[in-house]
């Protein structure tokens, strides 16, 4: 056998000439989409809530619902810091990024963690910080005592119990999402 050469043309391509969205199909899976709905709807109103609640800190009265005195400042940059994380959420799932997805939900995983340790640490504020009361001074021989609780701590600890569940489901669908991104990405790329 010999090989003659003879007038080939031979064609080379530089790159994709299709847009992304084109090659991975994403926007036609009911799935992704369905997910990606869900997890842009609850970014979104997490979001607005955080905003408005930012607006509240700068320009409402300051009423400690915890009655844990933070500061102005501090309660300031913690609304800034969950914006630009909420934000960050907010782009990469209207970007399709796997990447982005796992980054986001790895970080709201680490703020869980840091609320269930903030949790974990008022219950137990809660249950030491009592105040003893002798009323044997105010009503003379009888050496009653009675102990009364604050339940500022019990309060403010059950008001991060529904930020825990919603941000344990905003880090399911983030997840999920990533892993159906993955595995679109790894099917074969379909000739149209």
């Amino acid at each position: 056998m010999q090989y003659k050469q003879g007038n080939e043309k031979v064609y080379m391509m530089d790159g994709y000439n299709q847009p992304l969205s084109k090659l991975f199909p994403f926007n036609q899976d009911p799935e992704i989409q369905r997910t990606r709905k869900i997890l842009l709807i609850i970014l979104g109103v997490c979001l607005g809530i955080l905003l408005s609640g930012m607006i509240n800190v700068i320009f409402g009265p300051t009423i400690d619902i915890c009655l844990i005195g933070n500061g102005h400042i501090a309660e300031i940059i913690e609304y800034i810091i969950s914006i630009i994380l909420y934000t960050f959420g907010l782009f990469v799932v209207y970007r399709y990024s796997e990447i982005g997805l796992r980054v986001f939900a790895w970080l709201n995983i680490i703020t869980l963690i840091i609320v269930g340790i903030v949790i974990l640490a008022l219950f137990i504020i809660g249950m030491t910080n009592s105040n003893d009361i002798n009323l044997s001074t105010l009503y003379g021989e009888n050496p009653t005592r009675i102990i009364k609780t604050q339940k500022g701590p019990f309060f403010c600890a059950f008001l991060y119990i529904p930020d825990c569940i919603l941000t344990i489901i905003i880090v399911k669908f983030a997840f999920k999402l990533a892993k159906i991104i993955n595995h679109k990405k790894s099917l074969p790329i379909q000739q149209v």
